[in-house]
């Protein structure tokens, strides 16, 4: 009988590691891809973010500029009489800025009904208005004559609960001589004073801004709040009536301001890489 003989021989070693050496390099090389991929998705995502931040900062600006001098009156008899704006000034560069309004809420209402005679400084009354809308109970409110911008301070408003049909009529309560007429203004105000003043700066670190940060302030009648981070510079310059610029206005010239530009720059860094990218808008003053 013939045999056959078996081939018993396997994989030398030098084979063996020339495929390990081939795995390792190919694991390496995908292992590397893998990394750089990520790091682009960070930067990418950072970027996005601080993007965004830019774009609900100058958001934020815009729509509270263009509420700039909103009633404010013009006849104070205990107070100057406020511009609808003032700049702070840093360097050559106008770096922060104050906009004064009557309701930095942007909460107004219309009275629609004729006279009302309110005899007793603490008594009670009510006065129907075109909307009550964004108005709450405890609310206080100023009380604007738009035909000659007279100012009545001390008012506190509350929804009438029953009797009339929700949203149509305020009461009005107490520490007021004065009558109420048809077309009046009711502004919604966040303090007492003769009106409300909203500030954009820009602060670093904090409790509300990250750290080695700086970020986007606003603050209302002095109560500060975090509006945007990833903001490393904000600039301001004024165009004027004759649609002259200038980046640091003085306090008469500030009168004739017609439009704000603002300039937002963003910079982030992530793996070592800083981005930096910058927003630019210009904003009109609608009631300065």
């Amino acid at each position: 009988m013939k045999l056959t003989a078996r081939n018993n021989s396997g994989f030398t070693l030098t084979e063996i590691l020339v495929v390990v050496a081939m795995i390792g390099i190919a694991m390496v090389a995908i292992m590397s891809m893998y990394i750089l991929n990520m790091k682009s998705a960070y930067k990418q995502d950072a970027t996005l973010e601080m993007q965004q931040n830019l774009r609900m900062a100058m958001e934020s600006i815009s729509n509270t500029l263009i509420v700039a001098g909103t009633l404010i009156p013009t006849n104070l008899a205990t107070a100057t009489t406020p511009t609808a704006i003032t700049a702070g000034v840093l360097g050559s560069y106008s770096s922060s800025i104050t906009i004064n309004t009557s309701s930095a809420d942007g909460v107004y209402a219309r009275v629609t009904n004729a006279k009302l005679k309110n005899s007793s400084v603490s008594v009670n009354y009510s006065t129907s208005v075109d909307s009550v809308a964004g108005f709450t109970a405890g609310d206080r409110v100023r009380l604007i004559r738009p035909k000659n911008r007279n100012l009545y301070e001390g008012y506190t408003s509350l929804f009438v609960s029953s009797g009339v049909p929700a949203g149509q009529k305020l009461i009005l309560v107490k520490n007021t001589k004065y009558d109420v007429y048809k077309g009046d203004m009711l502004a919604k105000a966040t303090a007492p004073g003769m009106y409300d003043s909203i500030q954009y700066s820009l602060v670093t670190g904090g409790s509300s801004c990250p750290a080695n940060q700086s970020c986007l302030a606003r603050s209302i009648n002095g109560t500060v709040e975090i509006i945007a981070s990833y903001i490393s510079k904000l600039r301001f310059s004024y165009v004027y009536d004759d649609n002259s610029e200038d980046k640091a206005p003085s306090t008469t010239n500030i009168k004739t301001v017609r439009a704000v530009r603002v300039t937002l720059d963003g910079t982030v860094t992530s793996n070592n890489v800083t981005t930096n990218k910058e927003l630019v808008s210009l904003i009109m003053l609608r009631n300065k």
